[in-house]
């Protein structure tokens, strides 16, 4: 794995969090609503800036097109899900509320079409601290300081 875009801290991982366990993890349909997207300029316009797999369908569905790329392999994926599964996607926690894609950002886009068949499939789930992920990605702890505050 070391050999593969870089890890554990070159190229696609610079500032990459160091993880201190990897678990195998079955999915459930009401995981998508805490799988979030890499802070990067196309999934950032797919999705409205909301960092979510079911904005990014939305989007999709709507026939928007980024950057001129085509939607084709997105629905060629839909297709491909009605008699087939994915191979498992890489994500990446710290707070146990807010999961991070590493890998599978199209496989976890397609199943935001039809979170159902989420159901059931694994994920290769990393975990580590919340000072690493703040290094990588800052996005990932703000429902938890949110999560903190007092209210009157």
């Amino acid at each position: 794995m070391e050999m593969y875009r870089g890890y554990p801290n070159k190229e696609l991982f610079k500032n990459f969090p160091d993880i201190y366990e990897w678990k195998l993890v079955e999915l459930s349909s009401e995981d998508i609503d805490n799988i979030y997207y890499i802070d990067y300029d196309y999934w950032n316009e797919l999705f409205n800036n909301t960092s979510k797999p079911i904005e990014a369908a939305k989007n999709i569905k709507n026939g928007v097109e980024i950057f001129d790329l085509s939607n084709k392999p997105f629905l060629d994926g839909i297709e491909y899900l009605k008699n087939k599964t994915f191979p498992p996607v890489i994500l990446i926690i710290c707070n146990n509320e807010k999961f991070l894609i590493i890998e599978g950002h199209s496989r976890m886009t397609v199943y935001g079409f039809e979170p159902s068949k989420l159901q059931g499939t694994y994920a290769y789930i990393g975990y580590c601290t919340p000072e690493d992920m703040k290094k990588y990605d800052a996005r990932m702890l703000k429902y938890e300081s949110l999560k903190s505050r007092k209210y009157r």
